[in-house]
């Protein structure tokens, strides 16, 4: 009968402990929030998709930059080399090809923006840019470099006084960045920019006439100022003028000798400089015009003197040169 009872109590308290470690762990699920579906709260849904964004961190690369065309839309391989024009502007093209982590990466490719650009350079002359080259689009690399870049197209003006070779070659520089402004340069190319010589002046006559000579005046330099503009990228040095004898008007075996002429830079009293000729071609002495610099160009002035002594004997008429004078410049 004890034994009976002891059996029963041990029964008991085994239920009991079961239960208890129920409940315990009931608890247990409710504090970790691992209770039924019903119970959760901001779970994931069944349709939930994991992102995952990597900025890259390389920094642009330049790896490719054409040859430039000379300025006429020509592209010379071998030797690069521009030919300015005569008073004026040329444009001349290149293209070049950028990546990131060898694809097209975070490249800023913007169209009209700073982020890809192109320059021109060289010590003692004035740097030409284009601050917004255009974007071709990404393109495959070929033989060029490994994978896929951007290819930008980029036009830069030049100016017609824009130095020619002489010591220092000019330099290219090809700019790319990315969205997070870090920046990639290429160095690499370089190209020339060849002589040229020209000259123009807004005056295409030269006239004593006002008042009419005499042949008791002194010696008179001609009404207006004749002003050689320099519309190359090279100095003058050379000036030669081809003069010709003025014949009367109305009575034409009366003439001026072209030896009544002088040339000269500079503007004495007297005339002075150089004695002209008919087809004799001589230089003028002394007289240069050197090369612009800025847009506002250079000029000098070319003197012409008629000496009165040449004109004792001549009827009272007007005396037009029997062909044009010519100026040649080199």
């Amino acid at each position: 009968m004890k034994s009976g009872k002891r059996v029963l109590g041990i029964i008991i308290i085994s239920l009991l402990l079961i239960s208890s470690v129920s409940l315990v762990s009931a608890g247990i699920k409710d504090w970790f929030g691992f209770g039924d579906k019903s119970e959760l709260e901001g779970e994931l849904p069944e349709s939930a998709t994991a992102r995952v964004k990597i900025l890259d961190v390389n920094p642009p690369i330049v790896v490719y930059v054409s040859p430039v065309d000379d300025g006429k839309g020509t592209l010379n391989t071998v030797t690069p080399n521009i030919r300015t024009a005569s008073s004026g502007n040329i444009s001349v093209k290149l293209w070049f090809l950028a990546q990131q982590g060898g694809g097209v990466g975070n490249l800023d490719s913007t169209p009209g923006t700073f982020n890809s650009n192109a320059s021109f350079f060289r010590t003692g002359s004035i740097t030409r840019f284009n601050s917004s080259c255009v974007t071709l689009g990404p393109v495959a690399c070929g033989t060029l470099c490994t994978g896929n870049a951007v290819n930008y197209s980029c036009t830069v003006v030049m100016r017609y006084y824009d130095d020619p070779n002489g010591v220092v070659n000019w330099n290219i520089s090809a700019i790319v960045r990315d969205t997070s402004n870090r920046y990639g340069t290429n160095l690499t190319k370089q190209f020339t920019v060849a002589s040229v010589s020209a000259a123009s002046s807004a005056v295409n006559y030269l006239n004593w006439t006002t008042p009419p000579l005499s042949s008791s005046d002194p010696d008179r330099y001609s009404d207006n100022n004749y002003m050689v503009d320099n519309d190359g990228n090279s100095p003058i040095p050379t000036t030669k003028v081809n003069a010709t004898q003025l014949r009367g008007v109305t009575l034409a075996t009366d003439a001026i000798l072209a030896s009544t002429f002088t040339a000269n830079p500079a503007n004495p009293a007297t005339c002075g400089g150089i004695t002209l000729g008919q087809d004799t071609n001589p230089v003028i002495t002394g007289f240069s015009v050197p090369k612009a610099t800025t847009d506002a160009g250079s000029q000098s002035e070319l003197n012409f003197c008629l000496d009165t002594a040449g004109l004792i004997g001549l009827s009272s008429q007007d005396y037009n040169a029997t062909r044009s004078w010519v100026i040649t410049f080199a």
